[in-house]
């Protein structure tokens, strides 16, 4: 149960045993090397996710992201009080592996999967529509931005695309306030984002953000610390869907994704395998076990 600093830090990228070299990353063992890693927002919140027990969800996977880049004009016009900090939503770029990731995991997870709400499709009111209970993991991989990135924002948010006929970029960002009207049964939430569970403000993002998708339901959640190579993210997010489909339970379906890339000379640096971290307990798929 992280707290204060440790907020900010994946414990899997602590080394666990004396370096061979005083500088560089070769050679050095990592704690997720030994270990599956979960943690929890608090002590109390174990007893909680177990009592709940696994989705009863009866379809295995839904995933929405890859969002079309924003209108500076809209992006401006959200916050007018500070139009030059809106128009910095503006300048996030698209996402290519994000809707790569999400085919990938779509395909994996196979029969019964929901077809991946991309692009101009992924909008929050899209999101407040779907009904969601229906599906044992709720997957996004779209963009993360904190009030610590951008000061015109009040709570932590994911990006999604803006409606065709919107006056702003308002009901692009997914916050709190919106995930707290969702209604999920959901084993796994993966929030495949830069910085969805930290970075410098770690503490805001899981005392809101994150929390927010516990209230609605989630039994756990694939968030990261900081921001995240897009290719990264997408193996890291299909290989864990895979490895929990082949029955491994939620942590060490990280672990092993994480250890996959690892174990490759151009993803063995932790900048690329070290943000991803589980929160909560994340009952295992039904569909775990299929050949």
């Amino acid at each position: 149960v992280p707290a204060d600093a440790l907020l900010e830090l994946p414990y899997g990228i602590l080394v666990d045993q004396k370096p061979p070299a005083a500088f560089g990353q070769t050679g050095n063992h990592y704690l997720i090397e030994s270990y599956p890693v979960t943690h929890l927002p608090a002590a109390a919140s174990l007893v909680a996710l177990r009592r709940a027990g696994t989705s009863a969800a009866t379809l295995p996977w839904a995933g929405f992201g890859a969002p079309l880049p924003m209108a500076a004009s809209y992006a401006a016009r959200s916050f007018p009080a500070a139009p030059a900090c809106g128009r910095l939503l503006a300048t996030l770029p698209p996402l290519p592996g994000a809707a790569l990731e999400l085919r990938l995991a779509g395909q994996i997870m196979g029969p019964g999967a929901a077809q991946p709400v991309l692009g101009t499709a992924f909008t929050a009111d899209r999101l407040l529509h779907t009904d969601l209970r229906q599906y044992r993991v709720v997957h996004f991989a779209t963009h993360g931005v904190l009030p610590s990135d951008l000061s015109c924002l009040s709570e932590p948010v994911i990006i999604a695309s803006t409606a065709p006929n919107g006056p702003d970029a308002s009901q692009a960002l997914i916050g709190a306030s919106t995930v707290l009207k969702l209604n999920l049964d959901a084993n796994l939430v993966l929030l495949s984002a830069c910085n969805s569970g930290g970075g410098t403000g770690a503490g805001e993002s899981l005392s809101t953000l994150a929390r927010a998708f516990f209230f609605a339901g989630a039994r756990g959640l694939m968030l990261t610390h900081w921001y995240i190579n897009d290719i990264a993210a997408a193996r890291i997010g299909a290989v864990t869907l895979r490895n929990m489909e082949h029955g491994q339970g939620a942590a060490e379906a990280l672990q092993h994704a994480q250890l996959d890339l690892l174990h490759i000379p151009e993803g063995a640096h932790p900048a690329l395998w070290g943000p991803f971290a589980l929160v909560g307990t994340a009952g295992q798929p039904r569909g775990a076990g299929r050949s």
